[in-house]
Order: C-alpha cells, then structure tokens, then sequence
C-alpha cells in the first residue's frame, strides 16, 4: 500500500478518535495544511482493494476471540503521519498502543446535530444497505461504470467497522 509518492515514514504523529460527522474533513484538511498527510475515510475510497482488505482483516481480528493484534505500520509506510475519522478512528485504542508517542485528536459536535447530520447522510446508505442488500449491488453496478468499482465492499468494510463495532448494529434512528 505504499504510494512511492510520499514520503515514507516510521510512526503516526496524530491519531483522531473521533466519530464522523464531527468535522473530520475539516479536521483533515487542516492536518494536511500543517504538513501531515492525513488517512481518513475518504482515503478508504481512494485506496482500493488493498484498504478494503486491511480494514476488513482488522476488524475481524479485534473480534477474534482472543483478539489479535493488528498491525497499523502500512498508515506510516503510505506516506501517513495522522489518521481521523472512520475506520481508522475506530481502532484509535490500539494505534495508540502501537505509536505511544502520537498526539490524540478528538473532534466533537453537538449530539443532536450529530445526530441529524448522520441520519441525512451516511446513515441513509447504512439503513439501504441493511434492508436492502441488492440494492448496493445495483448502485455498484451503476457506479463500476464510473469510478467507484469497489462500491460494496467499501460499505460492507464502514457497516462492520462503524456500525456494528462502534454501535453494535443499533439502528439509530430509534431510541
């Protein structure tokens, strides 16, 4: 997964713990202003099959009972110095055990408006998804025509990672 483009190096700088939503696109941005190349979700997009098997490996070995270690070195050797956002932020306990001298970024909003926001946006993806599995794979029919062949697997990587690792599958458009 390394981009011979960037420059390589050992460990992370800046680990967010931070839910999406919460300004962590803005957050990036401002990490990459100051000189640090910043892994967020958007880069799950961007990095193809190789990010999508990371992620799906990592989780399955935070659940494996025992759980196993994962090993986060291939964020640093693609040129990252900071990480935000899902799902790296939600692995931010064992990052910080792997790179004890990153800073811990958290990025907060108000609950309700958090909870507006996620519910108008990434949710309405999340809900289709789990009601409707062929529906994903008609979007990712439609959206292999254009850029984004890896459509499902990207969302089935977010539904176990954020949705059922931070929120244990709860659909939160209840109580």
């Amino acid at each position: 997964m390394t981009d011979s483009k960037q420059t390589t190096t050992t460990s992370l700088r800046v680990i967010g713990a931070s839910f999406g939503r919460t300004g962590t696109l803005s957050t990036k941005t401002a990490l990459e202003l100051l000189g640090l190349r910043c892994y967020h979700a958007t880069e799950l997009f961007a990095g193809g099959k190789e990010h999508v098997k990371f992620w799906t490996d990592a989780i399955e070995r935070r659940n494996a009972l025992p759980p196993q270690p994962i090993d986060f070195s291939f964020l640093p050797a693609a040129g990252f110095q900071a990480s935000i956002d899902w799902p790296a932020s939600t692995f931010y306990r064992e990052m910080m055990e792997q790179f004890p001298e990153a800073k811990i970024l958290l990025t907060l909003r108000d609950p309700e408006r958090w909870h507006a926001s996620v519910l108008s946006s990434i949710f309405v993806l999340r809900a289709r998804f789990a009601h409707d599995p062929a529906w994903y794979d008609r979007l990712a029919m439609w959206c292999s025509r254009f850029t984004l062949p890896l459509l499902h697997p990207l969302f089935s990587v977010m539904d176990r990672v954020v949705w059922e690792g931070h929120f244990g599958g709860v659909d939160l458009r209840t109580e």
